[in-house]
């Protein structure tokens, strides 16, 4: 058995629906070709169906009655359609120029109704051929009988029977027409040459209330008389009845331009609105066979048509509706009024020729237009009513409305935006002009990405290096100072949610190391979001050059304060010493000349006794015994006030005033002098051992080296807690002077011994020093030219070390002495 056959148009063979798989397996012979090359070809296929797929940019009916003019009037035609296309296809050209009109969407639809439907109508274009053909012999022998009356009336009689069965058969076969013509959703009917009804489907009675099968064989123009008093326009039915009457529509033509003058409403309680067509029918031979009547049920377009109206009216969005060919107005809606300043009805009629800024704009879009059809987020400005220009962006599409070609579109208005950011190109050249001329470095990067946006100029300037020159993927981190590196790594690479200030420093190529001060701040989206890291920096070498200076300056500036209260205290301690020593010099010069006088009157006196009571004084134990006590007395009271006498030779020689001059001493009667002032504070902790040198005199100040000795002693007496041994050496070698005091107290910690000569630096409690001691110390070495050195370990004591030349006066210029 031989495969049944389907010849498959379709003009776009990159894809293929799904059903041809499913006719495959149902056992058809599929033949694919493309409409276009199959027209030119002017030839019927040779197939039993012809199943044409249309998509939505195809012009349905040209492709049609090209279809139809073509094929075998037996070869039945399946038309497959978008579902948008389907129910205008069905009202306009269903049973006319296709057979069958069916959705591409339901493949199992498609193949039951192919494999059903198509089955059946080949049945009834097979028994119409059959009967044709009888037909034609039957009229061929009628002929014949007529030649040959003779023999023939049986014959004839016999033929006649056989006509009667094929008219029986064409009037069975116009019924299956009806049931296929009735699945269209219009209202169709079928008049042949002489204006009668041969066919009516179901959706007459359903808009009309007409009764099918009563108006079949009737003139069309009765019928048509009961049909206009269904609408509620008679006189526009009987308007366009007329005009279809003597120029009916062209299979070919473009209907959707003519659908508001065809639009009637009928008297219905369920609104219904139809459009009226009119196609002359022709068979193959293009003879004319009938007209076909259609109205189309168009309510759901024209609800759909008003809705998009109101949607368009209300808006908010400027509409325009324009002639392409002089950009007449055709439609505004009441925002593009408003935007524009014109009242919306004053608007219409205008040449939009007038309302660009630059006419030259609108030639730019017609061209685009030209091109493509379309323009998409154009910006351009427009003119208003009272002449301000505004920038608008306008998206236009090209269309055919009423036989003639239009520009739809909608605009956008962007003047405040567009005013914003010519502001802000504004306010960008004139930041960019500031940091080209200013020492400030500023660079911003993307707060996501930590992509840097931008550098200013100054960054070569500071850095040395030309930003633009540098490798794109330059790390940054080269040019900062090792130890700082941190701190930038966060300030580039780190999350910076609130302003943040630092210092850091940089290796600058011919400058070397510079410091730079830097200021980081994140920029928020007006929702709070941060999107940018900005950060300013400034080279501020020379200013800390200058606050180093300063802080030395004040250093120095506190230890010669420091200096000079403790030169004042010393003066007014040796003001006071020698005013004490004045008063205690006194009394015990009194005491020491009358014990001298008593000594030598006691002395006499004994010699007195002896000679006048020699024997009774000699024999007198009593009188021998406080003879004795009377010479101890005096050992004691002469060894007292030599003692005295000697403390206050001492404190005076410690707080002498006069020699704050350079001159030459005895270093160890000043080193004496010291221990007697500080001997209550030393006797009771320590033992003060003395490895003394043979020394000349050395050329110094006195009082201000006592003074260095005075603090190096009672800062060894208060590093010892139990009893300890301080040891003072002196040495000279060199031509140096070396004086050692060396201690067996607690020790200082090496950290400390780093920051133990600055001042206001101290390792004793609170309140028991003012760390000032040993920054004098060192500054009155320094005015010695010498040094003072220090060793220690904690728990095994301290070596404090001064040094300084011996020939200080040969040194230090006159002016200074």
């Amino acid at each position: 058995m031989n495969k049944q056959s389907i010849l498959y148009l379709n003009n776009s063979l990159t894809v293929l629906p799904e059903f041809l798989d499913q006719l495959h397996e149902d056992g058809w012979q599929v033949e694919i070709s493309n409409i276009t090359h199959w027209q030119k070809s002017q030839s019927a296929p040779l197939c039993d169906i012809v199943i044409t797929e249309l998509l939505a940019n195809d012009d349905l009916a040209d492709v049609l009655i090209s279809e139809k003019l073509l094929l075998n009037p037996e070869v039945p035609v399946v038309l497959c359609l978008p579902q948008e296309k389907l129910e205008f296809a069905q009202k306009l050209s269903f049973g006319v120029f296709a057979d069958f009109v069916l959705s591409t969407c339901r493949k199992d639809e498609v193949v039951f109704r192919i494999n059903r439907a198509i089955e059946y109508k080949k049945l009834c274009f097979r028994m119409m051929g059959e009967k044709e053909k009888n037909q034609q012999l039957n009229t061929f022998e009628l002929a014949h009988a007529n030649i040959s009356l003779l023999g023939m009336k049986e014959t004839l009689e016999q033929k006649n029977v056989e006509l009667e069965d094929i008219l029986k058969e064409l009037s069975n076969n116009r019924d299956a027409m009806r049931a296929l013509i009735d699945s269209s959703t219009s209202a169709m009917i079928l008049v042949d040459n002489e204006d009668k009804i041969l066919v009516a489907n179901k959706r007459v009675s359903e808009f009309f209330r007409l009764n099918v099968t009563k108006i079949t064989g009737k003139p069309i123009t009765e019928i048509m008389k009961s049909v206009r008093t269904k609408f509620q326009n008679p006189d526009l039915f009987d308007k366009l009845h007329r005009k279809l009457g003597v120029e009916p529509d062209k299979p070919d033509a473009d209907f959707m331009h003519e659908l508001n003058h065809r639009r009637l409403e009928l008297n219905t309680k369920r609104s219904r609105i139809v459009a009226l067509f009119s196609i002359v029918v022709f068979n193959k031979a293009k003879q004319k066979i009938g007209r076909l009547w259609s109205f189309a049920d168009m309510t759901a377009w024209w609800q759909n048509d008003a809705l998009l109206h109101t949607i368009v009216d209300v808006s908010p969005m400027p509409f325009i509706v324009t002639r392409f060919e002089d950009g007449k107005i055709l439609y505004a809606n009441k925002p593009l009024g408003n935007l524009l300043g014109f009242d919306v009805e004053n608007l219409r009629g205008i040449k939009t020729v007038d309302v660009y800024e630059n006419p030259a704009d609108r030639d730019a879009i017609l061209k685009i237009l030209q091109e493509k059809g379309y323009v998409f987020g154009h910006e351009v400005k427009i003119k208003r009513h009272d002449g301000n220009p505004v920038w608008m962006i306008i998206s236009l599409a090209t269309t055919v409305l009423n036989n003639e070609k239009i520009i739809v579109g909608a605009l956008y208005d962007i003047d405040e935006r567009r005013k914003t950011e010519e502001a802000l190109r504004e306010s960008e050249t004139r930041f960019r002009q500031l940091m080209e001329n200013v020492d400030l470095l500023f660079f911003m990067r993307d707060y996501k990405s930590r992509k840097i946006i931008y550098v200013s100029p100054a960054f070569s300037k500071i850095f040395g290096h030309k930003f633009d020159e540098l490798p794109k993927d330059a790390d940054l981190l080269q040019f900062i100072h090792p130890e700082d590196r941190r701190i930038i790594r966060q300030g580039i690479h780190g999350d910076i949610t609130s302003k943040t200030d630092f210092e850091y420093r940089i290796i600058h190529p011919k400058d070397g190391i510079r410091w730079i001060k830097g200021t980081l701040f994140p920029i928020r989206t007006p929702e709070g979001d941060i999107y940018r890291i900005c950060g300013v920096s400034a080279d501020v070498t020379e200013r800390k050059n200058f606050l180093s200076d300063l802080e030395k300056s004040n250093a120095e500036l506190r230890t010669m304060q420091s200096q000079l209260v403790q030169s004042e205290k010393m003066a007014a301690l040796g003001n006071l010493v020698a005013g004490i020593a004045h008063e205690i010099n006194t009394p015990v010069g009194a005491i020491h000349s009358m014990h001298d006088t008593m000594s030598r009157a006691i002395l006499k006196l004994k010699e007195v006794l002896e000679t006048e009571c020699s024997e009774s004084v000699t024999e007198n134990k009593k009188i021998t015994r406080l003879m004795h006590v009377v010479d101890d007395a005096n050992k004691v009271i002469e060894s007292g006030s030599s003692r005295v006498t000697n403390i206050v030779k001492r404190l005076k020689s410690f707080a002498r005033l006069d020699e704050a001059e350079l001159k030459e001493v005895d270093i160890h009667e000043g080193l004496e002098d010291t221990l007697t002032l500080v001997h209550h504070e030393i006797k009771h902790k320590a033992e003060v051992v003395k490895n003394y040198a043979k020394l000349p005199l050395i050329a110094c100040y006195p009082g201000r080296l006592n003074q260095v000795f005075l603090n190096l002693l009672m800062n060894a007496s208060q590093a010892i807690s139990k009893k300890g041994v301080i040891t003072i050496t002196t040495e000279l070698k060199n031509n140096l002077v070396s004086v050692e005091i060396e201690d067996t107290g607690n020790g200082i910690p090496e950290k400390a011994l780093e920051k133990i000569f600055d001042p206001g630096y101290t390792t004793k409690g609170v309140g028991v020093g003012t760390g000032l001691g040993l920054s004098i110390c060192y500054q009155i070495m320094q005015d010695h030219l010498g040094k003072i050195e220090v060793c220690s370990e904690v728990g095994k004591g301290t070596c404090f070390k001064v040094i300084f030349p011996a020939n200080l006066d040969s040194l230090i210029p006159d002016k200074i002495k």
